[in-house]
């Protein structure tokens, strides 16, 4: 490599350093949806019930693990979820760890899918999930 392209090169990286675009390409979580999410899940199914989002935030990506607690010795559900977002539009796939069963033919996934809006520290939106029967959806309103 020449010693002008050197000179290039590291006075470039020097430059993106000193300016912070670490930042701007830094894969650590800090996100702002980042943390435990508290609130009411509506079913139209089972009606109301509580709901848990543990989120991390890496860009635009959201994972994590969720929680759902019905009445009425409804069991509880919990999985895994996935997500994106932007500034204030956040969508959700809510994945149970156990899929739904629709004997005799087979299973579904039971995923929810949530189409939510951020303002402050309150998230909410609809969900839909395909079940046995066909779709059926709720509301979430949840706060951290």
């Amino acid at each position: 490599m020449s010693h002008l392209k050197f000179v290039v090169i590291v006075g470039l990286l020097a430059l993106c350093v000193s300016s912070g675009c670490r930042k701007k390409f830094s894969t650590t979580p800090g996100g702002a949806l980042d943390g435990t999410w508290t609130g009411a899940i509506v079913d139209s199914v089972l009606g109301t019930g509580n709901l848990e989002l543990e989120m991390l935030q890496v860009h635009s990506s959201l994972t994590g693990t969720w929680s759902a607690t019905f009445p009425g010795g409804v069991p509880a559900k919990t999985g895994t979820l996935a997500g994106v977002a932007t500034v204030s539009n956040v969508t959700l796939w809510l994945s149970p760890s156990t899929p739904i069963s629709c004997a005799p033919s087979g299973t579904l996934s039971g995923t929810l899918s949530v189409t939510a809006t951020l303002v402050g520290n309150q998230l909410a939106g609809s969900y839909v999930i395909l079940t046995c029967t066909g779709a059926t959806g709720g509301t979430i309103d949840v706060t951290r």
